[in-house]
């Protein structure tokens, strides 16, 4: 599940695997390894990729749970190029 969330969020917001990796400490590489299912993130990075995706963790592990804003207000709408994660 959380290999086709990730991807689906990111192509909705029309990122590369290289934005959410910079803005979250990731590298595109294993992006890229998430969502083709060869690794799963631990808990703690599916942290920050819920927060530079702006969307709460659960939604990478829970079915029932929709997008939802972060507490942080970040919406992956206003994700830009070479935004750092403040």
């Amino acid at each position: 599940m959380i290999k086709e969330r990730l991807k689906k969020l990111r192509l909705a917001h029309n990122l590369t695997q290289t934005t959410p990796g910079k803005i979250s400490g990731v590298s595109n590489v294993q992006i890229g390894r998430y969502e083709n299912g060869v690794s799963k993130p631990k808990p703690e990075t599916l942290i920050k990729l819920a927060k530079a995706l702006g969307v709460n963790p659960g939604y990478f592990t829970d079915k029932k749970q929709i997008p939802r804003q972060y507490p942080s207000g970040r919406t992956p709408g206003k994700i830009e190029k070479g935004h750092q994660n403040r």
